[in-house]
């Protein structure tokens, strides 16, 4: 803790008026720095939105497209194997640990 010993104590309206000063400045000060980031950080946003938009509607879209329709035998299978191979063990699982209760108490 910092403080000013008693006989080199300096005047109460020190303190008033550096704090004013310190408020007015912090706000004014986040003002203006709002006001000269905020217009150019929205631009420069919305073309970076706007292009990762364009990208994905005009070229990512009509490129995966014909490969899901491509693939879709292969999502099948995989479907297949899913609930043949993994779909019985998670249930057995579940109706194992299904019986298992948590009480918290305070104590």
């Amino acid at each position: 803790m910092i403080a000013e010993p008693a006989s080199v104590r300096s005047g109460d309206r020190v303190w008033i008026w550096s704090n004013a000063l310190f408020e007015v400045t912090r706000v004014w000060i986040y003002r203006i720095v709002t006001v000269l980031l905020a217009v150019p950080v929205s631009i420069i946003t919305g073309l970076i939105f706007a292009i990762l938009s364009f990208l994905h509607i005009w070229f990512f879209s009509p490129f995966v497209h014909p490969i899901l329709i491509i693939t879709y035998w292969l999502q099948s299978l995989w479907s297949i194997v899913l609930d043949i191979g993994v779909r019985p063990f998670l249930t057995s699982a579940s109706k194992c640990y299904d019986g298992i209760r948590l009480r918290l108490t305070l104590e």
